[in-house]
């Protein structure tokens, strides 16, 4: 199958442009540049084989440039490739482990904070309760002295509602 590998490089190219805006770290952005560069490069190569084609240049010549650069070239960008995707990787590593620490001291704080709502909710819930229950144990304390004939009997309840009237 006879393909144009202008296509494939101008594609290579135009990805390039995105990882160069796409990239988390500094340094994938030099990176993206210089694969370029080396891309570039590629291109002169393969346009040189295309030239040679129409001169009718010796097979071998071309082989040796196949060989010798474009092969070459190729393996520096894959492993440009594989560079960029290797510092990517290990930079939303770095991202993720950061936010599971976020999300691990907000749940804890969350959890700090439920905990010191319940118990000022209990508190204020048994803080209410005596207040109510107080005044009616010391009336029922006093009708219990009542019913032995303590009629002296009288509460210190200084209140003006419903309890302290009783």
């Amino acid at each position: 199958k006879i393909v144009n590998p202008y296509s494939y490089i101008e594609e290579l190219d135009q990805a390039f442009d995105i990882m160069e805006e796409i990239a988390t770290v500094s340094s994938n952005k030099n990176l993206a540049t210089r694969m370029q560069r080396t891309l570039n490069s590629l291109s002169r190569k393969v346009k040189e084989i295309d030239e040679n084609m129409d001169k009718s240049v010796n097979y071998d010549e071309n082989l040796a440039i196949l060989r010798g650069d474009i092969y070459g070239l190729t393996e520096i960008i894959e492993g440009g490739i594989q560079d960029y995707i290797s510092a990517e990787n290990a930079h939303f590593s770095i991202i993720r482990d950061e936010m599971v620490e976020q999300c691990r001291t907000a749940f804890q704080i969350c959890f700090l904070i439920v905990v010191a709502v319940s118990f000022f909710a209990w508190m204020l819930s048994m803080m209410a309760s005596r207040s109510v229950t107080r005044p009616i144990r010391q009336l029922c304390d006093m009708a219990k002295l009542l019913a032995k004939g303590d009629f002296s009997a009288r509460t210190d309840t200084e209140a003006e509602d419903e309890i302290a009237v009783l």
